[in-house]
């Protein structure tokens, strides 16, 4: 599966830097990447402490002020000069909506594999659970898009450019893929494993970005790989949600299927993540957008102007 675009709506190429020692651009770079951090996980705090006593929907109450929030942050904080503030995001992309559907469907059939793999082994065994509504299945699955789209704009959005800028894209990826897993470090019944794959999943949605030169694939696949696991009744990340009456019910064991923490944490996953590798590098440059931020070549503005969203 290779999308191949025409290579003649490739960016323009950056003015070559006017910094003699090269450190302008990595300083400046992580600079903007700390402030955004530090700036995005305070707002989160905030909002999170107000919808406390409005919010009793875990899920919602989880996902909700971290979407916000990146929502405020990336679209506030300056883009080097003459990059357009959708493009620098990698948001703006003819291909957006195929990448995103790719990313998807890529992820969601990984996630069947690997339940239908832990299964096989005889780990788990799919059941009919508590019945669940349309209505209440739907607002399942729209709370997940939110807490993916908040996950994906903290570490592969603004910050993640920046960090671009620092080391290279691809060490961004794996730089945001370790911070990935420290977040869902403390979540329910997480082990050594879960973890190790949580950073594997953070290193291949960072890849996708770099791969791509878009934000949409490796959020499609975030929210194909948590739907799929919410359609099946199983875990993420340590987390019960059920979006539809089947249940994975465990069998003993947990070496493949992750038992509670559901199957991230287990063998079955990480395959499928070497495998969704593979799958993602053929779709390298099918985006030929606007330049990133970390494209922007040019330290004649080491500190970015603060310009209001396009």
């Amino acid at each position: 599966m290779a999308l191949d675009l025409d290579p003649t709506n490739a960016p323009p190429p950056a003015p070559p830097s006017s910094d003699p020692t090269g450190w302008s651009r990595p300083v400046s770079g992580l600079a903007w990447a700390v402030l955004f951090y530090l700036s995005t996980f305070v707002v989160w705090q905030i909002l999170t402490a107000t919808l406390l006593d409005f919010v009793d929907d875990r899920l919602l109450l989880a996902a909700a002020p971290l979407t916000a929030a990146n929502l405020l942050t990336n679209f506030v904080f300056p883009r080097p000069e003459g990059t357009p503030r959708l493009d620098g995001l990698g948001l703006h992309s003819a291909n957006g909506l195929r990448l995103f559907l790719v990313g998807l469907a890529l992820a969601a059939a990984a996630a069947f594999v690997a339940v239908g793999g832990a299964a096989a082994v005889g780990e788990i065994h799919l059941s009919e659970g508590e019945s669940v509504s349309l209505g209440d299945g739907a607002a399942i699955l729209a709370t997940l898009a939110l807490a993916a789209l908040g996950e994906e704009l903290f570490f592969r959005g603004y910050g993640f450019q920046q960090l671009g800028r620092v080391f290279t894209p691809a060490g961004a990826a794996v730089f945001c893929g370790l911070g990935f897993g420290f977040l869902h470090g403390h979540n329910p019944d997480v082990s050594e494993v879960a973890i190790a794959n949580t950073v594997l999943f953070g290193i291949l949605f960072g890849l996708a970005v770099v791969w791509s030169r878009s934000f949409w694939l490796p959020y499609g696949m975030h929210l194909g790989w948590n739907w799929a696991l919410a359609l099946l009744g199983a875990p993420i990340s340590g987390l019960s949600v059920q979006a539809t009456s089947l249940a994975t019910e465990p069998l003993g064991g947990d070496l493949w299927d992750g038992g509670a923490y559901g199957p991230e944490g287990g063998l079955a996953a990480t395959l499928v993540v070497f495998a969704l590798l593979r799958a993602v590098r053929a779709v390298r440059g099918a985006n030929h957008g606007g330049r990133l931020i970390w494209e922007d070549g040019s330290e004649d503005h080491p500190i970015p102007v603060i310009r209001m969203p396009d």
